[in-house]
């Protein structure tokens, strides 16, 4: 949405980390909020979705540094966040593969 937007880009409220952009929003596109957030050099690493493949080509040329197509698999969104780099992998505290069901961790919060 706008306010969304507004509220990324301006200079009070420090970054995220990480941001997930779906195509289809109120009042703008996900290409639209790529291209405002990469215009003011917003350093998130930024995660665009759609069902479109056309949609694909727009949000990557606006900046996205990865797209998923929906429906999303858990893999996928997994190798999303792990692309985004060590610290998000950190943040995130993804379970490694020896990990026991009952071990694994779960989510932070960012």
């Amino acid at each position: 949405s706008v306010a969304a937007m507004a509220m990324l880009t301006s200079s009070g409220i420090p970054p995220f980390d990480l941001v997930v952009v779906d195509n289809v929003m109120p009042e703008v596109t996900g290409t639209q909020l790529i291209r405002a957030l990469r215009l003011v050099q917003y350093p998130a690493y930024i995660t665009a979705m759609s069902g479109s493949a056309s949609a694909m080509s727009e949000m990557i040329s606006a900046g996205a540094d990865t797209f998923l197509f929906k429906p999303i698999r858990l893999a996928a969104l997994s190798e999303a966040l792990k692309a985004a780099g060590p610290k998000l992998s950190q943040k995130l505290n993804f379970p490694t593969a020896s990990a026991k069901p009952d071990s694994c961790n779960r989510i932070s919060p960012l």
